[in-house]
């Protein structure tokens, strides 16, 4: 018998903390509620997060169903056998993404005591993960500024005391939403060796191949923040549309949703081309938004954040709201947000014998060239992603001209 550590109640039925494994609450309900305050105590006590080097073996159990097959592979050759035909200076640039994934180490992170593992430590770790969350977000820099209630800090990695890759509060989040002590998280800042060009460029070209096999890409807005007024507004909406297509919002409340939509839709994510990516060839998207009460909540799917933006504009009878939210559907980052099919329809695609509507590529590319990056070369690697071709560009460019006209050979 021992006491719950959030109401109190002395119980036999006690449900362990998979980070530190100690015995603590009577109840699913008292976990969830006391996990978020646990996993503070956690870091203060020293308890630390470690990069963990993925065995060969469990890389490649993880990314089975991501894994091009060897048509793929047949079909990627001939492709390349192509473009060096018509120009063999551009032909030598481009390269299997199956020969690059092998070369690119996986690293997730997990709990650990202060000491146990070092800061991108090179061995592979007997450690086998069964599955890992990956993170999608904007590298904070001083050109924008995170939402109120949402604060910078460090925590502790291996025996290094590093800046938080986002807030406090969304790691927090993001750390308590693992299934088991057996999922890894993956955040490019901390698990990919930003001081090594080399494995950058193996890392990116699999890029596409890790947002397809993680368990659920995690996506934080940081730059927004709901009150709760907002927050009211959105549960009511999403409620009430999942039980009626057909419904419609009162006249004083029909531009709420549009408003709230609008706001979303502002947040830096949507204009950076590697988020797209990440939405485009994740699984299991998720969004987690800041809320002004200061708790973290999971706010959608996003799926249904552009389902709702079609239902809010077929309810939609204010030509200024109208505008807005027509503007939302039809600038770049709209149109390349529309193409993915939704989740919930992916499966009965595939069984059904149906593909993705994609724009010709050179459209594509042109789309993907206009969103923003640090680093400009990145973009072809989001738009072959997108696209589905199993290659990618190692060749030395500085331009967003000469990325494009690197592509001048493809079909």
């Amino acid at each position: 018998m021992r006491r719950c550590v959030t109401c109190g109640q002395i119980s036999d039925m006690i449900i362990s903390c998979y980070h530190c494994h100690n015995p603590l609450w009577c109840s699913q309900e008292c976990s969830e509620q006391g996990s978020d305050d646990h996993y503070e105590e956690l870091c203060d006590q020293g308890y630390h997060l470690e990069v963990v080097t993925v065995s060969k073996e469990n890389k490649t159990w993880l990314f089975r169903g991501a894994l091009q097959t060897s048509q793929e592979r047949s079909e990627s050759e001939t492709l390349i056998e192509k473009i060096s035909e018509l120009d063999p200076t551009v032909g030598c640039d481009f390269e299997l993404k199956s020969n690059a994934v092998p070369e690119a180490p996986l690293r997730l992170l997990r709990m650990g005591r202060q000491g146990e593992a070092s800061y991108l430590t090179p061995t592979s770790s007997p450690f086998t993960f069964k599955s890992f969350i990956a993170l999608s977000y904007c590298w904070h820099n001083p050109y924008w500024e995170l939402a109120d209630g949402l604060e910078l800090t460090t925590m502790h990695v291996g025996g290094a005391t590093l800046p938080t890759p986002v807030s406090k509060k969304m790691f927090v989040a993001l750390s308590t939403i693992r299934s088991s002590e057996e999922e890894g998280l993956w955040i490019d800042q901390l698990c990919i060796n930003q001081n090594d060009d080399a494995e950058k460029q193996v890392a990116v070209a699999s890029m596409d191949i890790l947002y397809k096999s993680a368990r659920m890409v995690l996506t934080v807005l940081e730059d927004i923040v709901f009150n709760g007024e907002e927050l009211e507004i959105w549960d009511r909406y999403t409620d009430e549309w999942e039980d009626d297509d057909n419904w419609k919002p009162s006249e004083e409340g029909k531009a709420s949703m549009p408003a709230l939509l609008v706001k979303i839709f502002s947040a830096r994510w949507f204009s950076r081309v590697w988020c797209i990516h990440e939405h485009h060839v994740g699984s299991n998207s998720r969004i987690i938004i800041n809320f002004e009460t200061g708790e973290n909540s999971i706010a959608s799917s996003l799926d249904q954040l552009g389902q709702c933006l079609q239902r809010a504009l077929e309810c939609c009878d204010d030509p200024v709201w109208y505008r807005k939210l027509w503007d939302l559907t039809n600038n770049v980052e709209g149109q390349l947000f529309r193409w993915s099919i939704p989740s919930g329809r992916r499966e009965f695609a595939a069984e059904a014998g149906l593909t993705i509507p994609l724009p010709p590529l050179m459209q594509l590319i042109s789309m993907v060239f206009s969103l923003s990056a640090t680093v400009t070369q990145d973009k072809l690697s989001v738009a072959f992603n997108i696209c589905g071709l199993n290659v990618y560009f190692k060749g030395k460019l500085l331009t967003a001209d000469e990325c494009v006209l690197s592509t001048r050979c493809l079909p």
